[in-house]
């Protein structure tokens, strides 16, 4: 006895018994799932178990909108041992999530530098977090001979977004 092999001489032939497959895979999956349901349905006991309907979960991340340098008296500058306030701004579902400040000494060409201590970490409230940092002296760049070193800061959310404050960068005299 020889074996048949089936040749398709058209894509047409070939896309239909692509497509009967796929209907009998449907089928099968179908009468499996409706006889695991009758199982379920049959328990020994007179109460019918039902197998839980999945729930639509909605969910709005918290996405970072702002964060800039709060300063008193509305300037760019501060001096050496004085509070700088960080506010981030942000919208969806914030209120509640922490935010981890990382402030940087902006070097131009030469790149950043980390502070020596970092603000402690704010939680948002009314979609705004607020932070606080003491200016400290880190040093200029090449020596102090560039003039006063300016810092920026990055906010971020706990597995989530992250932000660059905006300029005016602050410079600490």
């Amino acid at each position: 006895m020889s074996k048949k092999k089936r040749k398709f001489k058209t894509g047409s032939n070939l896309l239909i018994y692509l497509l009967t497959g796929v209907v009998l895979l449907s089928i099968f999956a179908t009468t499996a799932l409706l006889g695991q349901r009758q199982t379920l349905n049959s328990s020994a006991s007179s109460e019918k178990v039902f197998a839980p309907r999945p729930q639509a979960v909605s969910f709005t991340a918290c996405e970072l909108t702002g964060a800039s340098w709060v300063v008193p008296g509305g300037t760019d500058s501060i001096g050496l041992g004085e509070p700088a306030t960080l506010q981030v701004k942000g919208a969806g579902d914030c209120d509640g999530e922490t935010v981890v400040f990382n402030v940087q000494q902006d070097q131009g060409i030469f790149g950043t530098r980390a502070v020596k201590i970092n603000p402690d970490p704010a939680v948002f409230k009314g979609g705004v977090a607020i932070g606080q940092w003491v200016a400290e002296d880190n040093g200029g760049m090449i020596g102090g001979l560039s003039g006063a070193p300016v810092y920026f800061f990055t906010a971020s959310v706990s597995g989530g977004d992250s932000i660059i404050s905006a300029d005016p960068k602050l410079q600490v005299k």
